[in-house]
């Protein structure tokens, strides 16, 4: 059986090296701390690319102003830790912190017990600051140390139920998992918060970020229009593939989203109106989108001008229109207005007859909506 590995920590052989004065060694702490946090993030192994990368992308950022005595510490500073990080290698010890030595452990349980991706990123990143907050391996261990952690992140940090839950969840599977405790039981109340009104970008706003980002940040302004305009989640948008994109439909279909599920959406121009119910502005049980930017503007306008009937804000077309009403349970419906084809995608979050809460519809409505969509 081989002898367990040595534990060193750059930490304390800072603290205790003796070829530096007390200024130096407060300014290297400062530079170390801030590396490491950057490796950290990015997940990046310790090492001479970590180092480059660092420097690059912080230290020499655009736009920050850096004086000549900082630039000559901070670089004696990684010099030094890359000095120490040899001498780890020569005696063979393991240089990791005890918070990248636990976010190791739960990425690997989580890999054995077959977490996605995202879970292990989400569970590694709350057990390293466990692991911060602990100090040392013993406490890491401890159920009352996680307790006091919990407490801490419920009573002093300003965080929603969710976030509460997301860190519990992570100490429940790192106590289960790595360290072999059955049932932990954590002594902690979670705060639930009330609900707030979301804050919501006007049209003018929302167009004046589009023309900056496309003036200031090319790369990302074609993302963030499609992002907006077809209502992706973040990890939908950045899962999108060429194959995924119908330019002759103007569709695009998602692929594992939410609920690990596959689904088509349309593709919103720039010009094209999106209609909502006229009842609610937070009920967001459909959305509707059009192909074309005249198109659009008639369906949005059929609500107020046309003397059909007309049901959850989509309404009916222009006088002498054919489309009318849409049934809300039809995942694509094909309605034809001035000799132009518009396609229609509700996706409404309700009950499974399309309604929802505050809707005022009576039942039977959507059959209706259906005959009046089969008739067009």
């Amino acid at each position: 059986m081989s002898a367990l590995k040595s534990r060193w920590c750059w930490r304390k052989d800072l603290s205790n090296f003796r070829g530096l004065s007390d200024g130096e060694r407060s300014g290297f702490l400062v530079a170390l701390e801030w590396f490491e946090n950057f490796r950290l993030r990015y997940e990046l192994p310790a090492g001479r690319e970590a180092v480059r990368g660092f420097w690059r992308s912080e230290v020499l950022r655009e736009g920050a102003e850096r004086e000549d005595w900082q630039l000559a510490q901070w670089e004696a500073a990684l010099q030094w830790y890359l000095d120490w990080l040899e001498a780890c290698e020569e005696a063979g010890a393991d240089h990791r912190s005890l918070p990248e030595r636990v976010r190791m452990a739960v990425y690997s349980a989580g890999s054995r017990v077959g977490l996605a991706r995202r879970t292990k990123l989400c569970y590694g990143g709350w057990v390293a600051r466990f692991g911060r907050f602990a100090g040392g391996e013993r406490e890491a261990m401890k159920v009352g140390t996680a307790t006091r952690f919990l407490m801490s992140v419920v009573e002093d940090e300003d965080c929603a139920y969710s976030t509460q839950k997301q860190a519990l969840n992570a100490l429940a599977f790192f106590f289960k998992q790595v360290c072999g405790v059955e049932k932990p039981v954590f002594d902690v109340k979670l705060r639930k918060t009330e609900a707030r009104v979301p804050v919501v970008l006007s049209k003018g706003e929302t167009q004046r970020l589009f023309d900056r980002m496309e003036s200031r940040e090319v790369r990302y302004a074609l993302a963030a229009r499609l992002q907006y305009g077809a209502g992706l989640r973040l990890m939908e948008l950045v899962r999108l593939r060429i194959k995924d994109v119908d330019l002759e439909r103007a569709t695009l279909t998602v692929r594992s989203g939410k609920g690990d599920k596959d689904y088509p959406l349309l593709r919103r121009r720039s010009a094209v109106r999106r209609s909502a119910p006229p009842h609610s502005l937070c009920d967001r049980r459909y959305r509707a989108m059009a192909v074309d930017d005249d198109a659009a503007k008639e369906l949005v306008r059929g609500s107020g001008e046309t003397g059909g009937g007309s049901t959850g804000g989509l309404g009916g077309g222009p006088k002498g229109g054919a489309g009318r009403c849409v049934d809300a349970q039809c995942a694509g419906a094909e309605v034809q207005s001035g000799g132009r084809e518009l396609r229609v995608v509700l996706a409404f979050s309700g009950n499974e007859d399309g309604g929802g809460p505050g809707d005022g519809r009576p039942e039977g409505d959507t059959r209706r909506n259906s005959a009046a969509a089969s008739s067009a």
